[in-house]
């Protein structure tokens, strides 16, 4: 709830929407690296671990239910899959999988795995943004403001005097930072999206329709 009112609320009043000149979708921080710090890294990773504090709370609950329902004696198959699909499953008592994704989906979980790792890797790569953003904005005015071309189109001042730039052998912002940023912004929405989007929220949505509708299909009792 905090994510979805208070933040997007405070960045209108901030005004701090801004276009991105790469993918040309609007976005926040992205020429105001305090913006970047308040809006996107903080929140950021206040809901990562959060989010990791939980699903570690959830992995010990379901292993607690797991074990009282084997010992109750109830088949636990469902339960088992269930829980390799979200997390890690330590108390399965199988022999280690032969082949590398089993391992990965047994000691790590497919869902965290393919969630968590995006997420903080696009954590840690607006951190690096961060860290250099201001320079590299600096380095941009040194060097659009001496070039006549640039200078008309964009009518920015030089900070420093001189003909050439005091920073023209600073290194430039990789292309490559950007490029994985948005790679990592994909994968998150996607393993999202995979994971919202089973048969249970079909059949929810299915109910749904038929409620607000009031057709009724046989099939949503199913």
């Amino acid at each position: 709830m905090i994510k979805l009112s208070v933040c997007p609320l405070t960045v209108v009043i901030d005004i701090v929407i801004l276009g991105d000149v790469l993918s040309g979708v609007c976005f926040v921080g992205l020429w105001d690296s305090q913006s970047m710090l308040r809006f996107i890294i903080v929140p950021y990773t206040i809901y990562l671990v959060v989010g990791i504090i939980f699903l570690i709370m959830g992995f010990i609950s379901m292993i607690r239910i797991r074990s009282e329902r084997r010992k109750a004696g109830a088949k636990t198959d469902s339960f088992d899959g269930f829980m390799i699909r979200i997390g890690t499953d330590t108390t399965n008592p199988k022999p280690e999988p032969p082949s590398i994704f089993p391992m990965i989906a047994y000691f790590s979980g497919i869902f965290s795995v393919l969630y968590i790792v995006p997420a903080a890797g696009l954590v840690g790569l607006y951190i690096f943004e961060y860290q250099h953003l201001d320079r590299w904005l600096t380095q941009w005015q040194e060097d659009v403001c001496r070039d006549p071309v640039l200078m008309k189109e964009w009518q920015v001042p030089c900070r420093h005097p001189g003909i050439q730039s005091p920073f023209r052998l600073d290194p430039r912002p990789p292309m490559w930072l950007f490029m994985l940023k948005y790679v990592m912004i994909f994968l998150v929405a996607m393993f999202s999206g995979t994971w919202v989007w089973c048969k249970k929220t079909a059949l929810t949505w299915r109910h749904a329709y038929v409620r607000l509708f009031g057709i009724y299909d046989p099939r949503s009792d199913v």
